[in-house]
């Protein structure tokens, strides 16, 4: 069992063929909707890559957490730990460029209201990975993560998005996995060299993952380091490509698979999501990210 703790969104996506200047008003495509957030996300990654999950999140009492919930359900998803308040929903919004590159503006909504005492030992008990992110507080985040090392599971923190942490924020995390932004911002530097870094990343916690986009990703653990080259795709939409990563890798990872396997496994999951349009619906199942793997259409 994989607990994810992390929030859920709507995603209100546009296609543009730029962005848009300060005062300045462009005209994109037709919106759509999307399920997303971080933590639904990953969650949804983890499941289709074969894993049994449950969800500890908040969302509103509106018509999208209703859509939330059920999509999320309809994955095979404990969802029994997603609580509701009188608060919006989580929406992100969304603009796409045609390369595929995104930006995203989230408003938390019922996100921002996970907090410690939300928080359940028992949700947590026969836990073999904890995933978790940084769309929710912080202090839910740590909680969490000590709830997870006290059942024994592995805790996976996806930096995201990206706060400088101390050593003491750290203490409860088995694995940091980050993009290069986010390593630059926990490493307090203004660039990386994705090799040096996720070394220096490895340091703070016992397992450090590096995400270097169409590159692959960097892994270190210990003396051990390496790199996972990706293979090449035609990007549609990089929306959710993370989560895919994280989800799958965390799902791979707590089957007892080495850093550097898991690691392959997360790459091929998001080197398949950027060829869909979506967050979740961009999540490949096993079967897929076997196939990629096995270097198969």
């Amino acid at each position: 069992m994989i607990v994810v703790v992390g929030s859920v969104n709507i995603d209100l996506v546009v296609q543009v063929a730029r962005l848009p200047k300060p005062g300045e008003t462009l005209l994109g495509s037709d919106y759509a909707l999307h399920h997303g957030g971080k933590g639904g996300n990953q969650a949804t990654a983890a499941a289709r890559a074969g894993a049994q999950v449950r969800l500890v999140a908040k969302a509103g009492i509106d018509s999208f957490a209703d859509e939330l919930i059920d999509g999320l359900a309809s994955e095979g998803i404990d969802v029994h730990a997603v609580q509701r308040i009188a608060r919006p929903s989580g929406v992100a919004f969304i603009n796409v460029l045609p390369d595929g590159e995104n930006s995203i503006i989230v408003a938390p909504g019922a996100n921002s209201d996970l907090s410690p005492d939300d928080l359940e030992a028992e949700w947590f008990e026969g836990a073999t990975a904890v995933s978790l992110q940084l769309e929710v507080p912080l202090e839910t985040m740590l909680a969490a993560a000590k709830l997870g090392k006290e059942a024994g599971a592995l805790t996976v923190l996806n930096l995201a998005p990206a706060q400088q942490l101390s050593a003491e924020q750290l203490a409860d995390i088995d694995v940091l996995l980050v993009n290069e932004s986010e390593a630059a911002i926990q490493l307090g530097v203004d660039e990386i060299e994705p090799e040096a870094a996720v070394v220096q990343l490895a340091e703070l916690v016992p397992m450090a993952v590096l995400t270097v986009g169409e590159q692959g990703a960097y892994w270190a653990q210990g003396s051990e380091s390496g790199h996972v080259g990706s293979r090449t795709v035609r990007a549609t939409d990089t929306t959710g490509a993370g989560d895919a990563f994280a989800g799958a890798f965390t799902a791979h990872l707590s089957t007892g698979v080495s850093l550097e396997e898991a690691v392959r496994f997360g790459v091929a999951a998001g080197g398949i999501a950027v060829t869909r349009e979506g967050a979740q619906s961009s999540m490949p199942e096993l079967e897929e990210i076997q196939a990629a793997l096995a270097g198969r259409e």
